[in-house]
């Protein structure tokens, strides 16, 4: 699925839902602007369905940490390399 959408200058955040179980997911979104690629990191990705929720954040250092209130309570996991 491509859907192209409009901004008037880049975002400096980017929130969008996907209703879709079999996806790949970029690292990057790259946009135009002024004639020059502006290119956002993927930061965070949020799973949720039945009412619970699950986590993981992106630092800049390419670390994945995972967080489930349930399974981890109130620390995050570290997952690895975001590959």
């Amino acid at each position: 699925l491509i859907q192209l959408i409009n901004f008037k200058s880049a975002p400096n955040v980017l929130v969008s839902e996907i209703n879709s179980r079999n996806i790949k997911i970029s690292k990057t979104l790259k946009f135009l602007q002024n004639g020059e690629t502006v290119v956002l990191d993927v930061r965070g990705l949020i799973y949720c369905g039945d009412f619970h929720f699950a986590s993981c954040i992106i630092g800049a250092d390419g670390i994945v940490w995972y967080h489930d209130g349930i399974t981890t309570g109130s620390t995050c996991e570290n997952e690895g390399d975001f590959d």
